[in-house]
């Protein structure tokens, strides 16, 4: 577990690289146990993750003739869980095989340490438009436009950290976003399917 001087500086870090100032790079701790410890940026997504999921759990109908909810709240909480880990980790070792293919291995650790507290500040945006509709703020047709919106600063911002942290052209930096967006759309539907 990293202490709270690293999660300062780390997040302190990706504030500057998403103002697009590589010198953030110098605020991570990029040894190998910085590389590890950089995997615990979830614990400060995973709480909002689950609110955000109970939310959406209740927003679904209720079975018609007996007004109950359709989903099993333990499996469906489970399979939330389980669609978090995969997602958290399976980006990361598809990305060694990558990095190994097109040469890009030795900026391999910079890039995940950065990638993965960068998903602190990549969650908060991207949900922004989702705590304005269960606020009851928006409906769910604003709610839509907003969140295409706020998902423009998402891309930009991955592909940013993905191109300066591998040091590699546009183009594979942009396939390596289309990559995470498909791999974790892909779990989450997968995860819905197993355990709805």
């Amino acid at each position: 577990m990293p202490n709270w001087t690293e999660v300062i500086r780390s997040l302190n870090g990706v504030w500057l690289l998403a103002r697009r100032d590589v010198g953030g790079y110098a605020y991570f701790n990029q040894t190998i146990e910085g590389f590890w410890r950089s995997f615990a940026a979830v614990l400060f997504i995973a709480p909002v993750y689950f609110v955000l999921s109970g939310a959406a759990l209740e927003l679904q109908p209720a079975d018609q003739s007996t007004g109950e909810a359709t989903r099993d709240v333990g499996s469906y909480y489970f399979g939330t869980g389980v669609a978090l880990i995969l997602d958290w980790i399976s980006f990361p070792i598809i990305v060694i095989f990558i990095a190994r293919g097109f040469g890009l291995a030795r900026n391999y650790v910079r890039f995940i340490i950065a990638y993965n507290w960068s998903s602190v500040l990549v969650f908060v945006v991207a949900n922004v438009p989702a705590v304005f509709f269960y606020l009851g703020l928006t409906g769910i047709q604003t709610t839509g436009g907003m969140a295409l919106i706020f998902l423009i600063p998402v891309i930009y911002f991955r592909w940013f950290v993905a191109r300066t942290a591998l040091e590699t052209t546009n183009l594979i930096a942009g396939a390596l976003v289309l990559l995470e967006f498909t791999l974790s759309i892909g779990i989450s539907q997968y995860a819905d399917q197993i355990f709805r």
